[in-house]
C-alpha cells in the first residue's frame, strides 16, 4: 500500500515539472522574428500634406503668351508691343511685333513695327540688327509715315559706329526729302557733325545752310572739328 502511494506521488511530480517546462521548451524552439518598425520616426518630417493645404492654382493664361494673337485687332497688337518698348521690356517687344508683322504685313501699322523693332536694337546698342530694320521701311514702305524717323535713326546708327560720312548721307537726304518734318528739325542737332551750320528751326529752309545730297561729297569732319564731341551725342531722342 506504502508503495503504491509513494509511485503515485513520484509519477505526480515528475508531470507537475514536465508540464511547467513545457513552455519554455516551446518559445526555445520558436524562429527568431525582428521587432516591427514602427511607421512614425521621430528624426523623419511628416509628409507636406500634414502641414497645411496647398491649392493648385494656375494663373490665368495671358493673351500675348504662347502666340494666341489672332483673337487681337492690328492696333490691340500693336499697342501691347509698344507698351513694352516704353517698359524697356526689349525682348518681349520684339516678339509682339514679329507675330505682328506675321499676321499682318498688309495693316497700315506694319512699317510702325518695322521701325520699333529697329528701336529695340537701336536702344541696346545693335546698330547694324537696327539699321535693317529701318532699311525695310525704306524699301517696303517708301510711302509710310516712318520714313523720315527711319532716315533719322540711319543717320544716327551710322554716327555711333562712327561712320560720319554714310550718316551725312542720310541726314542729308531727311533734309532734303523732308525739311518740315519733325525728324527733320531734330537733325540739325547733328548737322555740325557734317561740318554744316543751322540755327535749330524746323521752318526755315535748310538749303540756305547745308548743301544739296547731289554735290556733296559726304567728307567727315575731323575729329579736332571744334564741336564734335562724342560726350553730347545723344543716342537717342
Amino acid at each position: 500500500m506504502k508503495k503504491t502511494m509513494l509511485r503515485v506521488i513520484v509519477v505526480g511530480c515528475c508531470s507537475a515539472v514536465l508540464v511547467s517546462f513545457a513552455p519554455l521548451t516551446a518559445q526555445s524552439q520558436a524562429p527568431y522574428l525582428p521587432a516591427p518598425t514602427a511607421y512614425y520616426q521621430p528624426h523623419t518630417p511628416p509628409p507636406q500634406d500634414y502641414y497645411y493645404y496647398q491649392p493648385n492654382i494656375q494663373p490665368s493664361p495671358s493673351p500675348w503668351s504662347g502666340g494666341n494673337y489672332y483673337w487681337y485687332t492690328p492696333r490691340q497688337m500693336y499697342q501691347h508691343g509698344l507698351q513694352l518698348v516704353y517698359a524697356k521690356r526689349y525682348y518681349e517687344a520684339l516678339q509682339v511685333f514679329h507675330n505682328f508683322l506675321l499676321y499682318y504685313p498688309q495693316s497700315s501699322l506694319a512699317d510702325n513695327a518695322l521701325y520699333w523693332s529697329g528701336e529695340c536694337y537701336y536702344a541696346q546698342k545693335q546698330y547694324t540688327t537696327a539699321l535693317s530694320y529701318f532699311h525695310r521701311i525704306l524699301t517696303e514702305y517708301p510711302r509710310g509715315n516712318k520714313v523720315p524717323d527711319a532716315l533719322l535713326k540711319i543717320a544716327l546708327s551710322h554716327f555711333s559706329m562712327k561712320q560720319n560720312s554714310r550718316g551725312c548721307r542720310f541726314l542729308q537726304e531727311l533734309l532734303y526729302r523732308y525739311p518740315n518734318s519733325e525728324p527733320a528739325r531734330k537733325a540739325y542737332r547733328w548737322m555740325n557733325r557734317c561740318g554744316w551750320y543751322a540755327p535749330y528751326s524746323g521752318y526755315d529752309p535748310y538749303q540756305q545752310y547745308a548743301p544739296s545730297p547731289y554735290d556733296y561729297n559726304y567728307s567727315s569732319p575731323s575729329p579736332c572739328y571744334p564741336s564734335y564731341n562724342d560726350l553730347t551725342f545723344p543716342k537717342n531722342y
